[in-house]
């Protein structure tokens, strides 16, 4: 058989005129291999374009990243100097309150001494006034033959003070001391008394009443700086 005269032969010729039907048309070989060869590589050329812009968006974004490098380097370095910063403010506002809070301290002021007048009985006298840390020491005489007694009623005083812690008020030692020719004997005694936690609120008030009149304006001025609680 020629070659291509396979093309020409219709098998089926009388059943299409039964049925009314045209004969088809074959399709030339090349024009198959064409649409074929078309249709199989739509796939890869779309893939090899995805590809080409995956590639190139990501050229883009390494461009841009190293174009906000140094505002990034820029912006952690401000970011640590702010946190820096902050933590030397903070230092700062704690010094400052210690030192206010030192400074408006009345256990070491004139305002101790205010109260210990107000409340010392005309029958006693202190030798000697001490203050360290939080305790106040006295050491002093009272007349007899009622010495006990005024001592008991100088310490029921301290209790109820604003300086002093009144459950610890205590008396150390007393013990009475015959006087020379002509003067009355009297009872010697040594006490402490230990501050308030919170003697230097609980007596700001009254200051000026214990004439400590320097320490309430400086506790003023302070107040007014905020570095003292109101």
């Amino acid at each position: 058989m020629v070659s291509g005269a396979w093309l020409q032969l219709d098998l089926l010729a009388r059943r299409r005129e039964q049925l009314g039907l045209a004969r088809p048309q074959p399709l030339p070989v090349r024009q198959l291999l064409i649409r074929g060869a078309a249709i199989g590589g739509v796939l890869p050329l779309l893939f090899l374009l995805a590809g080409l812009f995956l590639l190139l968006q990501d050229r883009l974004l390494a461009a841009q990243e190293e174009q906000l490098a140094p505002s990034a380097f820029a912006y952690d370095g401000l970011q640590q100097r702010m946190q820096e910063l902050l933590v030397q403010i903070d230092t700062a506002k704690t010094t400052n309150r210690s030192i206010a809070e030192a400074m408006a301290d009345v256990r070491s002021s004139s305002a101790v001494l205010g109260e210990l007048k107000q409340i010392l009985p005309t029958e006693m006298v202190l030798n000697q006034v001490n203050t360290g840390g939080n305790q106040l020491a006295l050491k002093g005489a009272a007349l007899q033959p009622d010495g006990l007694r005024t001592i008991n009623a100088f310490l029921l005083r301290l209790a109820r003070s604003s300086l002093f812690d009144a459950q610890q008020v205590r008396l150390e030692k007393a013990e009475v001391r015959s006087g020379s020719s002509g003067v009355a004997p009297k009872m010697s005694f040594s006490l402490v008394a230990n501050f308030r936690e919170d003697s230097a609120a609980a007596t700001r008030p009254r200051l000026e009443a214990l004439g400590a009149v320097g320490l309430a304006k400086r506790v003023r001025l302070l107040q007014a700086e905020k570095l003292l609680a109101p």
